[in-house]
């Protein structure tokens, strides 16, 4: 089981991490072609859901991302 944590560090730049460092990180379903941790840049405004996957284990949440507002 996976833990996972996405954190805005800007608005815009979400910052990844898990239990399991190294883990796939999907952004709305689609490879970012990053892996845990990481802050994915650029990310734009509205519902977004974030992914991570090992071999062994995936965990996800969604959360508003919200543009000009530190978070």
């Amino acid at each position: 089981m996976f833990l996972l944590t996405a954190a805005f560090v800007f608005a815009e730049d979400v910052t990844v991490s898990s239990n399991i460092d190294g883990a796939a990180i999907l952004l709305n379903g689609v490879e970012t072609g990053q892996v845990t941790p990481a802050t994915l840049t650029g990310v734009a405004p509205g519902t977004v859901k974030v992914a991570v996957r090992s071999r062994c284990a995936t965990g996800e949440a969604s959360f508003k991302v919200i543009a000009g507002t530190p978070q």
